[in-house]
C-alpha cells in the first residue's frame, strides 16, 4: 500500500505542478479527485493500526504453531 500511496502522491504532485501552466478544467478536477482518494487512504491506515495487527496475527501463529 505504501507504494500505492507513493505513487499517488506524485500524481498530484505532477497534477498540481501541470494545473498551474495548463489552465483545462479536467486537469484540476482529476487532481483533487485523486488528492481526496489519497487524503481517505490516510486516514485509513491512521485509524486502523494494519502494522500492529499484523505484529498481533504473527505472535498468534507463532504461538498455535508451539502448541502443536
Amino acid at each position: 500500500m505504501e507504494t500505492i500511496r507513493i505513487i499517488f502522491y506524485a500524481i498530484i504532485t505532477s497534477g498540481t505542478i501541470s494545473s498551474i501552466f495548463v489552465d483545462k478544467i479536467y486537469v484540476k478536477v482529476i487532481t483533487a479527485i485523486i488528492s481526496m482518494g489519497t487524503v481517505f487512504i490516510s486516514t485509513y491506515f491512521k485509524l486502523k493500526d494494519l502494522k500492529g495487527l499484523h505484529q498481533k496475527y504473527k505472535e498468534a501463529a507463532i504461538q498455535l504453531l508451539n502448541l502443536r
